[in-house]
């Protein structure tokens, strides 16, 4: 079945992102959040699992784009921000500082299983609160020699992307065991679709509220689909989670 046509502001400055909302047939905009928006958030806290961290990392993104944007979104206009981290022996990467992290990062990788985690915030600010969830997918990465690490750092594929890799890159080396080939990409599109017929729902209903509405005392869920749906049920919130008045 063809996808609707959906206006889309995308808090990302991937390419690979916007390439896949594209691809679903949204008419899409962008909207980079700064890079001081990521690097601000306070670090994982102890005991602030990895998915409820990559969750609050995207809605730190569609916060700020939200507030700087709020005016000019369309009344049908949805924002998307995202952040994808990778997770292998309990250490969490995200985008390599420079090609000797990204080494590290193959290092600990070659050989292994690991996971990626994609949160997503899906959001009107004019009608009301966000979606959040957090998509899940598993990867296992052959045994690598130093010089086939170095051959593949040497195309400096690995800029920008979680844990260097680019699956999208077709790596024979790096084979996806479950979950969503798109959510390792960095854009979960099963997961987001859902969360935008949700907010459509909520629109369908003429679901309004005034701007001074839009704070939450109460935590916000986030919902969680792992790699393996019977592996565990999971429901996340984000304690002391704030939605910032439009102006």
């Amino acid at each position: 079945m063809a996808a609707l046509r959906r206006l889309i502001l995308l808090a990302s400055r991937s390419p690979r992102r916007l390439e896949l909302a594209r691809e679903a047939g949204w008419t899409v905009r962008v909207a980079p959040p700064s890079e001081e928006v990521e690097e601000s958030q306070p670090p994982r806290a102890a005991g602030e699992s990895l998915e409820r961290f990559v969750a609050r990392l995207a809605w730190a993104k569609a916060e700020e784009i939200g507030r700087l944007m709020a005016a000019t979104m369309e009344p049908q206009e949805t924002l998307i921000a995202c952040d994808t981290l990778s997770e292998v022996d309990g250490e969490t990467f995200g985008k390599p500082k420079d090609r000797s992290d990204a080494a590290r990062m193959m290092l600990a990788f070659s050989g292994k299983s690991h996971r990626v985690l994609t949160g997503t915030c899906v959001w009107r600010p004019s009608q009301g609160e966000p979606i959040l969830a957090v998509t899940e997918s598993l990867l296992r990465m052959e045994k690598l020699s130093q010089d086939s690490i170095q051959t593949y750092l040497s195309t400096n594929r690995w800029i920008g992307k979680a844990g260097a890799i680019g699956y999208q890159d077709g790596h024979a080396w790096l084979v996806l065991t479950a979950g969503s080939s798109s959510n390792v990409v960095g854009l979960p599109l099963e997961t987001v679709q859902q969360s935008i017929e949700q907010i459509e729902i909520f629109s369908r209903k003429k679901f309004e509220v005034k701007s001074t509405q839009l704070r939450s005392k109460t935590p916000t869920p986030v919902q969680f689909y792992p790699a393996i749906p019977s592996k565990r049920t999971l429901t996340e919130k984000i304690e002391g989670f704030r939605t910032t008045d439009s102006k």
